[in-house]
């Protein structure tokens, strides 16, 4: 037992090691994440879009600051947003069970409503079409547009190009019609939201005055060689620019993702398995040299005849060993056969 729990300790540290070195898309280590909430404040849509949209341009005006924008979900947050997307009107009739996207298959994404710079600020380059534009992301309008990543389009068109073409999000009863169809302008590169998925998601990405949320993220992606002192100079801009405006958190991107609950979950499940398995080892030693202590001692007699026949020490003392080490053996053996079944279970 002591052997496979520090088996799946070892596991874990290499889960914990493969985690901090995957590469999830992101170029945003040291870009401020601020997190703060207009609702709380009373503020409705129309004055909450006013109040973010003269926060972020301060925070573009701080010195050594690059980029800055906003978002409503934060890679690696407690909250993560998802739909069913498809191709625009392609809703499958009742009964159908469509395999392929012209018939109206749908494909799971992650949804963000983001602003103008969000993907300059998380260091994601646009692979083709554009980005939105300040007006798109600052004020609502009629036209209805969105990104996604290459996941998605390869899914939703993998015979040709997405830009120009158009997306819906499933509804709860798949076969009607969507209320909302959206254009999709650009494409992005796909990121990882889940530390220990092999291949990252799809994702859509819409301009965040199409989608206005209370609760949001600012993104302030300094320049380099300009991160020290960074976190603090923004909390401090968005409490001068909004005196009465909750601030949750403020901490870089790098060290949110590292204190996120998937990392943070793996680490102390490695440090827990590491110290019930050492512990464990211990009390396995202590009781095995006390078992065989007491049995040989039990055995005085025994060893005493046979060192009276013609035994010597040396061959007693070997028989005792080769008693212990193959108890010491089984248990070895029963700990891998442990051990090889948690791998598996957590591989």
């Amino acid at each position: 037992l002591s052997l496979s729990l520090l088996i799946s300790a070892g596991l874990f540290l290499r889960m914990a090691r493969q985690a901090s070195d995957v590469d999830l898309g992101f170029r945003a280590d040291d870009t401020v994440v601020v997190e703060v909430d207009a609702g709380l404040a009373g503020y409705d849509e129309a004055r909450g879009l006013g109040l973010y949209a003269s926060v972020q341009e301060r925070l573009r005006a701080l010195p050594g600051v690059r980029s800055a924008s906003i978002g409503a979900t934060l890679p690696f947050g407690m909250v993560s947003l998802g739909e069913r997307v498809r191709r625009a009107g392609t809703a499958p009739a009742e009964g159908a069970r469509p395999q392929t996207p012209a018939q109206g298959q749908s494909f799971g994404a992650g949804w963000n409503a983001v602003g103008a710079s969000y993907f300059e600020t998380m260091g994601l380059a646009l692979k083709s079409g554009r980005l939105f534009t300040d007006a798109e992301a600052q004020r609502s309008g009629p036209s209805r547009v969105a990104l996604i990543d290459d996941v998605l389009a390869r899914q939703l068109w993998p015979e040709g190009d997405a830009v120009g073409r158009s997306i819906e999000f499933e509804t709860r009863n798949s076969t009607e019609p969507a209320t909302e169809v959206l254009e999709v302008v650009g494409i992005v590169p796909a990121v990882r939201t889940n530390l220990f998925s092999k291949t990252p998601g799809g994702a859509v990405y819409v301009p965040f005055a199409q989608a206005y949320r209370g609760n949001v993220h600012f993104h302030v992606r300094p320049l380099d060689g300009v991160s020290a002192g960074m976190v603090d100079a923004v909390r401090r801009e968005i409490q001068s620019a909004a005196p009465g405006l909750p601030i949750f958190q403020a901490k870089t991107f790098g060290d949110h993702v590292s204190s996120s609950i998937e990392y943070w979950g793996v680490q102390t499940m490695a440090n827990l398995f590491a110290a019930m398995g050492m512990i464990a080892t211990l009390i396995a030693l202590v009781g095995i040299y006390g078992a065989k202590s007491y049995a040989v001692m039990r055995r005085t007699r025994e060893i005493g005849i046979r060192l009276a026949i013609g035994a010597t020490p040396k061959g007693v003392r070997q028989m005792v060993l080769r008693e212990g080490l193959r108890l010491g053996a089984t248990g070895v053996g029963l700990g891998l056969v442990f051990g090889l079944g948690m791998g598996r279970v957590l591989d």
